[in-house]
């Protein structure tokens, strides 16, 4: 049995529209919705909730009433690295971490997917770099050998981003460290893995996803 975690307990304020980020709308259903359908049927799979985490439970128990919440209380002061680690707690085994802010593609998330079945190690996902502000992966003979901070000239020369997916395994999780690329840096050379994905970080963002659905360069998964 595969095991998840999404994080989505932040606030998403870049946003500006005063909800969670996995609740956004996009076509017929809310962000998470797409979240929960690309994973495979029957997996163990907890979501970190925070803010408004009433309303993402209700709205998830509703479609998803096998997932398991986890309570992030500290999500306005916290990262994504904290929730992850009050996730991990009660995992035995190696899971797969994801972004709640993510659109994922189907067919590249289950090559992703059979790839963890038969790792031995960690696997970080990654996307082409795709813009300024993202955390650059620094590729060599397929493996992830340095993440380069977004404004570095290191960055700069990277063919690929962190993605906000990662296949963790072996991996002791500190809950002091603010991003998740911080802990898997520690493990570095770690196999890469190219993930179609889209970030919904900016109103910008929103509209390019909108955008790449409509013109069928992302292809939701199917809603139950």
């Amino acid at each position: 049995m595969m095991r998840f975690v999404i994080s989505a307990a932040g606030v998403g304020s870049r946003l500006g529209m005063d909800m969670p980020k996995c609740l956004l709308p996009i076509g017929e259903a809310r962000l998470i919705d797409y979240q929960l359908a690309v994973l495979p049927p029957g997996s163990d799979v907890r979501i970190v909730v925070g803010f408004r985490e009433q309303e993402v439970m209700a709205h998830v128990a509703q479609r998803w009433p096998d997932v398991t919440f986890v309570r992030n209380p500290a999500y306005a002061s916290t990262s994504n690295t904290h929730s992850l680690y009050l996730a991990s707690q009660n995992i035995a085994g190696p899971y797969a971490a994801i972004d709640g802010d993510l659109i994922i593609g189907q067919e590249g998330f289950d090559r992703f997917i059979e790839r963890c079945r038969t790792s031995t190690t960690s696997i970080v996902g990654v996307v082409p770099r795709g813009t300024e502000e993202a955390v650059g992966a620094v590729v060599a003979d397929g493996s992830v050998v340095a993440f380069a901070r977004p404004g570095t000239p290191e960055q700069a020369d990277c063919v690929f981003e962190w993605c906000g997916i990662a296949y963790v395994s072996g991996v002791e999780l500190s809950s002091n460290r603010r991003f998740v690329f911080e802990e898997l840096s520690r493990h570095l050379p770690l196999p890469a893995f190219e993930i179609p994905c889209l970030e919904i970080d900016t109103p910008q963002d929103l509209r390019r996803a909108v955008e790449e659905i409509r013109l069928g360069r992302m292809r939701l998964p199917a809603l139950p």
